[in-house]
């Protein structure tokens, strides 16, 4: 049993109320209310158990308010944002275009996710109303969205470049930029280095690129951004593609395929090769190293390898050595000077 267990209990729990309730607007309204505080109680979002839990609640209201005789029927029910769950894709579909703003981050992320939709209308409509819906939400709420959802996206197999533009549009909004952008640089735990990397495929966190390299809490997130800092240019993953190994045997395995940019924004790379240098992290100092080691003909790269080869941690330590042994053997290099 998982710490999201209690909180998916009661929201199911809520759900099956809501879906109870006579298909009057306000009466759908109060108690969705319920529904959107305990969707907030979910942290990290089991976002593909929670969707086939709110389909099978759906499907199972469904079948209990079957009348017997056709002159029974009761008004149908009002869509709702638990509607992007629905099984039938044509009220997938019709809830996108009605929907407005996204009452929690958990119910944004089903919208985001049906960019990856099993029904190519689904997947338009999710491409025509995503931007709409984002733009009339609260920024914390899409940003919490993306993220959950951006360590992942490169994986979602039906998911094209038109879906990729949109999730990049989401981003490009500069109220969910700066929350993004916080987000990653005050949370310490979770993936937010691979959120970073799947945030890059667009500019809008390029300006605070410095800013990240700084001042994030996670290592893991500094050194992915004096990477792209010190390199000009943003690399991600942007899916997978089948390679043979053995055609005898039919044997292969899928591959990452990356994508690449260079940034919008440019930073000396002499100054940033120094900030990295000086960072707590051996995982950051060791960026620079590998950096160094590419690129001796900089200035100051004498100075720059004696200070990495003296560090405490053996493999940025490394990195110095490799450094200062081809500067000796090149005496032609404007940097071989070494102090």
């Amino acid at each position: 049993m998982d710490a999201n267990t209690p909180a998916t209990d009661l929201l199911r729990t809520l759900i099956r109320r809501f879906l109870a309730q006579p298909a009057s607007m306000q009466q759908a309204t109060d108690a969705f209310a319920g529904l959107t505080a305990a969707s907030n109680m979910l942290q990290p979002f089991a976002l593909e158990r929670m969707e086939r839990q709110i389909r099978e609640e759906i499907m199972a209201n469904n079948a209990a308010a079957c009348p017997p005789r056709w002159w029974r029927q009761a008004p149908p029910r009002p869509l709702t944002w638990l509607d992007l769950c629905n099984a039938d894709g044509y009220v997938r579909e019709r809830c996108l275009r009605c929907l407005g703003p996204a009452p929690s981050a958990f119910f944004m992320s089903l919208a985001i996710r049906r960019l990856n939709d099993w029904v190519p209308e689904v997947r338009a409509s999710a491409r025509e109303n995503l931007f709409r819906i984002a733009s009339i939400s609260e920024p914390s709420h899409v940003a919490g969205a993306l993220g959950q959802l951006l360590a992942t996206m490169n994986t979602w197999g039906r998911m094209q470049a038109d879906e990729s533009r949109v999730v990049g549009h989401l981003m490009a909004i500069e109220a969910v930029a700066g929350t993004l952008i916080r987000q990653i640089i005050q949370t310490t735990t979770g993936p937010q280095a691979a959120i970073l990397v799947q945030a890059a495929r667009t500019q809008a966190l390029d300006h605070s690129l410095l800013d990240l390299a700084t001042q994030a809490a996670q290592p893991a997130v500094r050194a992915t951004a004096y990477r792209f800092l010190l390199e000009d240019r943003a690399t991600w993953a942007s899916g997978r593609a089948w390679v043979w190994t053995d055609l005898t045997w039919c044997k292969g395995r899928f591959e990452p395929v990356f994508a690449r940019r260079q940034l919008t924004s440019n930073w000396p790379a002499q100054t940033v090769l120094k900030s990295a240098l000086e960072d707590r992290s051996p995982h950051v100092r060791r960026v620079g190293g590998q950096f160094l080691a590419k690129h001796l003909d900089m200035p100051d790269a004498g100075a720059c390898a004696a200070r990495l080869a003296a560090d405490r941690s053996s493999q940025v330590a490394v990195w110095g050595r490799h450094a200062l042994t081809r500067l000796t053997e090149d005496p032609r290099s404007s940097a071989a000077t070494t102090p």
